[in-house]
């Protein structure tokens, strides 16, 4: 017994060094990509992978194109710790996930009412191989579809010195305010827990939120409890500050299908529940 026991404490010390060696490490980075690339039809590259212990992966300069070959996202670090709890084989279970340095830019296809991202999404939701872009127009839906069991629980995620953009060159750009169809936020900083994604409904418990927004928007800090489902929008327990404005109040967007919101003012419900704020319209 005591020579079957220092075998496995050899063996794991000996997988341990294995794991950290840099040659390991672009050998691991160079499988998860091939892979990764295969299952979504785009270029994948990860410069590095590392596996500390049996619950952590660590990859270094993540890099995600489109199917239109232009890169969707990238994360000069990104780690994933899984929980040591499984409760529910059908629930991905993720202890913490931590980004920097990331720039992420979602654009809607020309004359479509899908984006660049919508490959990823139907392969998370199907688990099947991502169609080209080709056949990313609608299909023909012939009787109910079921839909497939989804449910991940993140514990915390922690984001830093990160970039979003996003573009739709199917609306028309303005020139003052923040342009919705024109995003740019710089200095992104966010702090939150309690992720569950379940089917089709989000929610996430935020702690804090800063960022800048190209069009000279500073949001200093935000924290809410937020859901979004196919037909509900809603944060509770929002409190924003800006460099003029500290707001307190609860706000819920209802509404029959995301398409309504092309058409905002008709189709959208707008609920809010608004404690005593400070609001400045000074320019």
């Amino acid at each position: 017994m005591v020579y079957l026991i220092t075998g496995i404490l050899a063996f794991m010390f000996t997988l341990s060094l294995l794991m950290r060696s840099p040659l390991t490490q672009t050998i691991l980075a160079r499988i998860a990509t091939t892979y990764l690339s295969n299952k979504l039809n785009t270029e994948i590259k990860i410069e590095r992978l590392e596996i500390t212990g049996f619950l952590s992966i660590e990859l270094t300069n993540l890099m995600v194109k489109d199917q239109q070959q232009d890169t969707m996202a990238y994360a000069g670090y990104l780690g994933i710790s899984y929980a040591s709890r499984f409760s529910n084989i059908d629930v991905k279970q993720l202890s913490k996930l931590t980004i920097r340095d990331a720039d992420v830019r979602i654009k809607k296809l020309q004359d479509s009412d899908n984006s660049n991202l919508q490959f990823m999404l139907d392969f998370f939701q199907s688990g099947q191989p991502a169609e080209p872009d080709t056949a990313i127009a609608a299909k023909e839906v012939t009787g109910p579809e079921e839909k497939p069991k989804l449910l991940v629980r993140l514990d915390k995620i922690i984001v830093s010195n990160s970039r979003f953009r996003f573009e739709n060159p199917n609306k028309e750009k303005k020139d003052v305010g923040v342009d919705f169809a024109d995003i740019g936020i710089q200095g992104l900083t966010v702090n939150a827990q309690d992720l569950v994604f379940d089917r089709d409904t989000f929610f996430v418990h935020v702690n804090q939120v800063s960022l800048y927004e190209k069009s000279g928007f500073v949001v200093d800090s935000l924290a809410c409890d937020f859901t979004l489902s196919p037909v509900l929008l809603q944060a509770r327990n929002l409190l924003v500050r800006t460099p003029l404005n500290d707001l307190d109040l609860d706000f819920s967007f209802n509404y029959d299908s995301m398409k309504d919101f092309q058409d905002f003012i008709n189709k959208v419900n707008i609920t809010t529940s608004i404690r005593p704020s400070a609001v400045s319209y000074t320019h």
